[in-house]
């Protein structure tokens, strides 16, 4: 187990007052029992009046027993899971050595976590957690999702190609001194910034470690039938971007 070190954890949350109620307070106990040295940074990507105040109100009885839970930042305009945790992570990385985010669903479970946490060491590595990695770990997951995660793989393979089993597992972690030497070129704001935050660690030389986990699906969220149609439209577009970038 690594030296303790000061984390930054974002939680990006859009129109979660039904999930994440259940979710932060185990978190918050989980992080305080382990004696961690995390802060976490909940992060409203824009929700609206009423899922702003909901969320303020949560975090405000919360931080009356666990300090390490910061007062919220609020987002005026829904961008996206990406703008969320570069919001927060841009506020977080002058003050900590990491930084991470973790889905505020609760499918990543604070003792994953925390495993997770433990694995911090060398400041030029990432730790990204995965569902495909091996050795399989216990993943729960719904045959219509586990299909389209299939599909989105398979998408992201044949256009970009990380290399990576899961690139959209929902917590993932890298040295501050990482992200605010890369944090001027990230420019995706929605569900691509895990796939573009990994070419861009993977451009600096940085290596990128994959840790299986366990994961259990949590209700709440929907898929159209278009999904699959919008993830390669926007793959295409991230692919376009990045090429780009690299004939400047």
């Amino acid at each position: 187990m690594s030296s303790p070190t000061s984390t930054g954890l974002v939680i990006p949350c859009f129109r979660e007052s039904k999930r994440l109620p259940n979710f932060l307070p185990l978190l918050c106990q989980a992080l305080a029992e382990a004696e961690s040295s995390v802060a976490i940074l909940l992060v409203d990507d824009g929700s609206g009046e009423r899922e702003a105040e909901s969320l303020s109100r949560l975090a405000e009885r919360l931080r009356a027993t666990f300090p390490a839970l910061l007062p919220p930042l609020l987002l005026t305009r829904h961008q996206g899971k990406g703008a969320a945790i570069r919001a927060g992570w841009d506020q977080l990385a002058p003050s900590h050595t990491w930084l991470a985010f973790i889905d505020a669903d609760g499918a990543v479970s604070p003792r994953e976590l925390l495993r997770l946490l433990q694995l911090q060491g060398t400041e030029s590595e990432a730790i990204f957690s995965s569902r495909r990695a091996r050795p399989r770990r216990k993943v729960e997951r719904a045959f219509d999702r586990r299909l389209m995660g299939l599909v989105f793989h398979l998408l992201e393979k044949l256009l970009l190609d990380t290399g990576l089993s899961d690139t959209q597992c929902g917590c993932k972690m890298l040295p501050s001194s990482l992200w605010q030497a890369l944090s001027p070129q990230a420019r995706e704001t929605q569900f691509l910034f895990d796939i573009e935050l990994a070419i861009l660690l993977q451009r600096a030389g940085v290596p990128i470690r994959e840790v299986p986990i366990d994961w259990q699906e949590v209700g709440g969220s929907r898929l159209h039938w278009s999904e699959p149609f919008r993830m390669a439209a926007s793959l295409g577009a991230l692919r376009h971007r990045l090429l780009g970038q690299e004939r400047t």
